[in-house]
């Protein structure tokens, strides 16, 4: 069972409450444009990992491609400190 580890600054009925703390990494990391090889590097895991990652942010979250993830992420008020 996952459990919620998003700021608080998120709302609670916001798709995002219910990710992961290392999710939510890899979607903010998203939100800044990075690729999986930089995700991997910052959060010192395997790229094979931030791809696991990325299949359970996709399938949670229910959009199929980084772009949908990074569009939703921006609505549910992650956007991009860059």
């Amino acid at each position: 069972m996952k459990q919620a580890a998003g700021p608080p600054s998120l709302t609670p009925g916001g798709r995002l409450q219910g990710l992961t703390l290392r999710e939510y990494q890899v979607a903010e990391l998203i939100t800044e444009g990075a690729c999986n090889k930089e995700i991997a590097r910052q959060l010192n895991i395997t790229e094979r990992t931030v791809k696991a990652h990325l299949t359970e942010l996709f399938r949670d979250l229910e959009v199929s491609d980084r772009l949908q993830l990074a569009v939703l992420l921006n609505c549910e008020g992650l956007a991009s400190r860059a």
